[in-house]
């Protein structure tokens, strides 16, 4: 049925028609924005975006096409502090390396034996042959555009969409079911809360070539071990608070005796009973761990809001102090609001 406007302005149903299809118009120039504004509020530099003449030079050297989401936000405004690929002045060899780093850093660890994933199929017991065959699969992989440090969009299927993706190493993992989703969860050091999301914002995944597989893998691992989601995210939080240690200049020695060292790295923090196993399944007691530690930082000289910010801690609107004033901003793995305070 279709509504038709007549000269004296009533509007007239005619049944013999057929009813146009509603469609959903939305503008990625308007959501570019927002990003470029998101990053600047969060003391991300930002260049001017880049011309179609840029747009094209690039493509045309590296052999991909930015996805039209990506291509959005850099033609409103280029990112261009730490981390971000700055497309317009960075050297072709600079550039040539952080688009073959995914796959490089994965061919790594199939030399060192150390990753093969079920979906490349038994593992050939020739390391010179796992290699070849490994090569084989990536080359069936779509190219990945980075976006920030370690966080990469595939350039293909060329559409808006795309998911993110975490490659470092064998560490293939989800970062967000397209562009919008990625800003809006992810929140790097130093950043404002997460963009707001457009009403378009992705509600599952594209399966992307290999890349999904990969990403894949890791989640089957991680229940293989039968590690549940919320023991999973603590072991991520208290590796990423080990590298941030070390990163402000602790020593192994120091960092050790606040995260204890596992077989995969790190474990629960050193406060913990003898039963780290037992404490990972315990929130309250993850969370009693890591305000101990909090409250180490504090007693042997960081700044509060240097333990605010490394922690993954919160302000509290209103209150006062170095110790009453945080809670932990992300104890659930569904995010959740605070639960607690140091």
């Amino acid at each position: 049925m279709t509504t038709t406007a007549s000269t004296d302005g009533r509007v007239d149903t005619d049944p013999r028609l057929p009813s146009p299809r509603r469609r959903v118009c939305f503008s990625f120039a308007a959501y570019a924005k927002a990003v470029v504004a998101h990053l600047r509020a969060s003391g991300v530099p930002v260049a001017p975006g880049l011309s179609d003449a840029e747009f094209a030079a690039v493509e045309s050297a590296y052999g991909f096409k930015f996805p039209p989401d990506i291509r959005s936000v850099l033609c409103e405004g280029l990112p261009v502090g730490p981390g971000f690929p700055n497309w317009r002045s960075a050297s072709p060899q600079q550039l040539r390396l952080l688009l073959g780093l995914p796959a490089t850093s994965i061919l790594h660890e199939v030399t060192s034996g150390g990753f093969w994933p079920r979906a490349w199929g038994p593992r050939p017991q020739d390391p010179s042959v796992a290699v070849a065959a490994a090569k084989v699969v990536l080359r069936r992989a779509p190219s990945l555009v980075p976006i920030y440090r370690h966080f990469y969009m595939p350039a293909s299927p060329s559409l808006p969409g795309n998911p993110v993706f975490y490659v470092r190493g064998g560490d293939v993992r989800p970062a967000g079911l397209d562009l919008a989703d990625f800003f809006q969860r992810e929140r790097p050091r130093g950043w404002t809360a997460g963009a707001l999301a457009p009403a378009w914002v992705a509600t599952s995944a594209r399966t992307v070539e290999v890349w999904t597989e990969l990403s894949e893998e890791k989640a089957w691992q991680e229940r293989k071990r039968g590690g549940s989601p919320w023991e999973v995210r603590v072991d991520e939080m208290l590796k990423q608070a080990g590298q941030r240690l070390r990163e402000g200049g602790w020593r192994d020695e120091e960092v050790g005796e606040m995260v204890l060292w596992g077989s995969d790295g790190y474990g629960i923090g050193a406060f913990a009973a003898a039963d780290p196993a037992a404490v990972l399944r315990d929130q309250e007691g993850v969370l009693r761990q890591l305000q101990l530690l909090s409250l180490a930082l504090l007693r042997s000289g960081w700044g509060a809001d240097d333990v605010v910010e490394s922690m993954g801690w919160a302000r509290v609107e209103g209150s006062e102090g170095d110790y009453g004033d945080m809670v932990c901003r992300d104890t659930h793995p569904d995010g959740a609001t605070p639960v607690d305070t140091i």
